[in-house]
């Protein structure tokens, strides 16, 4: 489920069952923060550089293109970006 707010922020819910509710449950993620950036290849680089670990590849669903983090503190974040 995704929430929007005024402001275009959005909330995305994920339950048991769905994948994604899986993946950051496994990883010890309850709340996942996606943070938006203007060039996702530039930001991938510079978190490698900053000792995040990157979790899997870059994954897009036709709005947006992100990818999944452990930052160096071991919390996981996501960065994201729109095309276009």
């Amino acid at each position: 489920m995704e929430l929007s707010a005024a402001n275009d922020d959005r909330i995305q819910l994920f339950g048991p069952g769905h994948r994604y509710f899986e993946f950051y449950r496994s990883r010890g993620a309850s709340i996942v923060p996606l943070f938006e950036v203007d060039n996702l290849d530039g930001a991938r680089g510079e978190l490698a550089r900053g000792g995040a670990e990157i979790v899997g590849g870059p994954e897009s669903d036709g709005v947006w293109t992100w990818l999944t983090f452990r930052a160096p503190d071991g919390n996981i974040h996501s960065l994201g970006a729109r095309p276009g």
